[in-house]
């Protein structure tokens, strides 16, 4: 993504969902705010100075519904992965899905499934109303990851720097425990 693109996606985000990183270090720091969570945050580094940060689980009246035009009782529709990051890692565009889950992973990977119609939407808005060009906007690679406390994921033990990738619903989705903090290299892979 040209770093131009990074203030237009900014731009068409409501502000209340982006999250800061350390631009100097590349460094995001994700965090579940549930206080039933145990999994309370995760680093994400080597991210490009210019990478966009938004958390998809906002605990606010106001986020809960991903449009009104849709139907808020419809199951599943409104939901979404914790965390969706844009940014580039050795000359690819990478948009990053991220779930972070506690011990139970139950429903994280159909979270981490259903952000990605709204990450389109957001590229249909950048191609039309920003003029962004289509071939920027294919050039990105889609990478699913699911974090969750240290432990067992369907009875395999995973070391906290290594991540499983697990089929699901057509998209692979790489799996572990939350390493404290993590490059991003190693998650796209």
């Amino acid at each position: 993504m040209r770093d131009m693109a990074y203030k237009e996606l900014r731009d068409i985000l409501n502000p209340n969902i982006i999250d800061c990183i350390n631009q100097e270090k590349g460094v995001a720091v994700l965090k579940e705010n549930n206080p039933n969570s145990k999994l309370k945050k995760l680093e994400i580094h080597g991210l490009h100075k210019e990478a966009v940060v938004f958390k998809l689980d906002v605990d606010k009246p106001a986020f809960k519904c991903k449009s009104p035009y849709l139907n808020p009782g419809e199951r599943g529709l409104h939901s979404g992965c914790d965390y969706v990051i844009a940014t580039s890692k050795e000359q690819r565009n990478i948009l990053l899905f991220c779930e972070l889950k506690s011990n139970d992973i139950g429903g994280g990977k159909q979270q981490l499934l259903s952000a990605t119609p709204f990450a389109d939407y957001l590229f249909s808005l950048l191609r039309i109303h920003k003029n962004i060009s289509r071939d920027v906007i294919n050039s990105f690679e889609k990478h699913f990851v699911l974090f969750r406390t240290r432990g067992r994921i369907n009875k395999q033990r995973v070391k906290n720097d290594k991540l499983r990738k697990e089929p699901f619903e057509g998209i692979n989705i790489k799996m572990g425990e939350n390493p404290g903090q993590i490059d991003i290299s190693k998650i796209i892979q």
